[in-house]
């Protein structure tokens, strides 16, 4: 598993060209602020400039390599499989890669969505199957975005969740 603070871009192509509510369950209220942007001088108008382009073929290319968990986006929480050809990306299919986002988890930062920490649960037997199993654990004691991430992730489907008993 692999922990980073900015989401790759082929979370953002995904989250504009692909997610599914039931399938990719979990809050998705902004935008995936991703590495490879180029912005000007106030920060606000960025591009996508391709920047993380040898991160992601790293990723992909790592054996045995079953996520990779990112922060930064405080609004967003729900995992994804990175296995079909996304516009705007090199590497453009993943290989199967699961991506996850955690949602807001600390004090201070913006906005004010109800906090929650990822859960991951590994078993020894579980990793043979290449299995993981994860959610968000929410201060309130709440589930958000739970899923397991084995070889039908992706197209298994969760029930969609009422967003206010989660947020």
């Amino acid at each position: 598993m692999a922990f980073v603070h900015i989401p790759i871009h082929a979370a953002d192509s995904f989250q504009h060209n692909g997610r599914s509510k039931t399938a990719n369950p979990g809050i998705n209220e902004e935008s995936v602020g991703n590495q490879g942007d180029i912005c000007d001088h106030t920060g606000n108008n960025c591009k996508y400039g391709g920047a993380d382009i040898p991160f992601m073929k790293a990723l992909v290319e790592t054996e045995n390599l079953l996520a990779v968990f990112s922060g930064h986006d405080h609004g967003v929480d729900w995992c994804m499989k990175w296995a079909k050809d996304l516009p705007g990306n090199s590497p453009s299919n993943g290989n199967g890669l699961n991506i996850c986002f955690n949602r807001h988890s600390g004090y201070g930062g913006y906005t004010d969505w109800t906090r929650g920490a990822r859960q991951i649960v590994v078993k020894e037997d579980m990793l043979d199957a290449k299995v993981v199993d994860t959610w968000i654990r929410m201060e309130n004691g709440k589930i958000s975005g739970q899923v397991s991430l084995n070889s039908t992730f992706g197209t298994d489907q969760y029930p969609v969740v009422d967003r206010s008993k989660t947020s």
